[in-house]
């Protein structure tokens, strides 16, 4: 047999089709959003006073922190 170049890529394609079973292949993209405008850093946050910690705290939305409220309030 004549082995050419689109036999190759033939049988490379259908080695990763075997190999991956099917999947699409996994790339880091989209893992680690990117960080939002007005973050601070690790460091800027760990030069911050106390009170500079609750105001910049404050500054974002906190009901993700809310629980259940208690019904007998």
């Amino acid at each position: 047999m004549m082995v050419t170049a689109d036999i190759v890529k033939g049988l490379e394609t259908l080695q990763q089709k075997f190999s991956s079973q099917g999947a699409a292949p996994f790339t880091q993209a989209h893992r680690v959003p990117a960080d939002p405008a007005g973050r601070a850093t690790d460091a800027e946050f760990d030069a911050m006073t106390a009170g500079q910690r609750l105001d910049y705290a404050r500054s974002f939305d906190q009901r993700q922190f809310t629980g259940p409220r208690d019904p007998r309030t």
